[in-house]
């Protein structure tokens, strides 16, 4: 049985369509950006609160760097995640260069994984194997809902 569409209700069919395409994509992004907030504040009060816990979980001798070095660096880059999960969600909820800042996040997210897994996670004390691998998995997670609000904000523009 065919259907006879006139050209006026095909393009309103296509335009409803496009509609709820457009809201589910809007409703997977609010979602996972929900998600990536309790994660990143999750991981950024870890670092603020329980600096000695991170310190103590790393042989810092096998990487050269000193206990206060280490805690500054913790301290400087959770400062940065702050400013970038501010200028994440503002640049969501205002709809303002969310692409470009979204990849963006991604690729600083992505750096630092791998600056980290190469000389923080790899000279992670044996009794820590669980805890690290906890936390890489949290932040591939991480990478995952940055990758995918990326890709949906690219078909959003």
């Amino acid at each position: 049985m065919a259907i006879n569409m006139s050209p006026g209700e095909r393009a309103a069919l296509s335009e409803l369509l496009q509609n709820g395409f457009n809201h589910l994509r809007e409703i997977r992004i609010k979602k996972r950006v929900i998600a990536l907030n309790i994660l990143a504040i999750a991981y950024l009060l870890n670092v603020v609160f329980f600096p000695q816990r991170i310190v103590a979980s790393i042989d810092l001798s096998s990487i050269a760097v000193t206990e206060a070095y280490f805690l500054n660096l913790l301290y400087y880059r959770s400062l940065f995640g702050v400013f970038l999960i501010v200028l994440y969600n503002f640049c969501y909820w205002r709809n303002y260069y969310f692409f470009p800042v979204s990849v963006s996040v991604l690729v600083v997210a992505a750096v630092l994984f791998g600056f980290d897994f190469h000389y923080f996670i790899s000279a992670a004390h044996s009794g820590s194997g669980v805890r690290v691998s906890i936390i890489s998995v949290c932040r591939l997670f991480v990478l995952y809902l940055l990758f995918s609000n990326a890709m949906d904000a690219s078909q959003k523009q």
